[in-house]
């Protein structure tokens, strides 16, 4: 019998190779071949439901597996039959039941191929997967400190982490209309130093941070007077 259900999986195989994108569908055919009629037991599962299936046989973790993973139901609800053949209609169910439940959940190459379950995310890590949602975190012990005051300074404002770990902040200075950046002496920015690093100009409007190689500030914004965009590099 295993070697009949060899035979028709490797036709699929065959068959699923020669289609446009049907070698990622293969992999994963090939490999719910492996794991449903072959069941080879790799890791640790809940205690199955058949009375049938005694523990500590090399098959009682894998047919929990199974089951757990809505692949087979067994023969009833009690029973699971671990001595009876899988005939080709059997294994072409358990292989589409594996791609619903297991393998359209893995790493596909675009959005529209993934299949989430209704409490699950879609994310992309290096390829798109299903994911539990991340447990959201509570915010607390937050500290906030008035780093300039009046002078109606501190609009368009970017950050940047320094490679000392201290934050630097580029804003506008509406009143002396120039760029302005606050170096931050700590983590916490408790403390820091504000410097203008253009001439009045009304420049300094929508500013962008960043730390350049050097470990430098570098600062784009637009001069309004002179309608360009300038480039600071500290």
């Amino acid at each position: 019998m295993i070697c009949c259900v060899t035979g028709l999986v490797w036709v699929m195989l065959v068959r699923l190779n020669k289609l446009p994108g049907g070698k990622d569908m293969a992999k994963k055919l090939l490999l719910a071949f492996a794991i449903v009629v072959v069941i080879v037991p790799t890791t640790a599962w809940a205690t199955h439901s058949f009375s049938d299936v005694p523990d500590g046989v090399y098959y009682t973790e894998p047919v929990a597996w199974a089951s757990e993973n809505g692949i087979t139901f067994g023969r009833t609800a009690d029973l699971f039959d671990p001595s009876a053949g899988v005939t080709r209609a059997e294994s072409v169910t358990f292989l589409k039941r594996y791609h619903d439940n297991i393998a359209a959940t893995l790493d596909t190459d675009t959005l529209g191929d993934l299949t989430c379950g209704p409490t699950q995310v879609a994310i992309n890590d290096s390829g798109w997967r299903c994911a539990d949602p991340v447990l959201q975190r509570e915010f607390s012990g937050a500290t906030n400190h008035t780093l300039a005051d009046g002078n109606e300074e501190g609009q368009y404002t970017s950050i940047a982490i320094g490679d000392d770990g201290n934050p630097v902040i580029s804003s506008y200075d509406a009143t002396n209309e120039d760029l302005e950046l606050y170096i931050c002496a700590n983590p916490a920015c408790t403390t820091g130093t504000s410097q203008s690093v253009s001439t009045p100009n009304t420049d300094g409007l929508f500013t962008s941070i960043a730390i350049g190689d050097d470990g430098n500030p570098v600062i784009s914004s637009y001069d309004f007077t002179d309608e360009t965009i300038d480039l600071y590099v500290c």
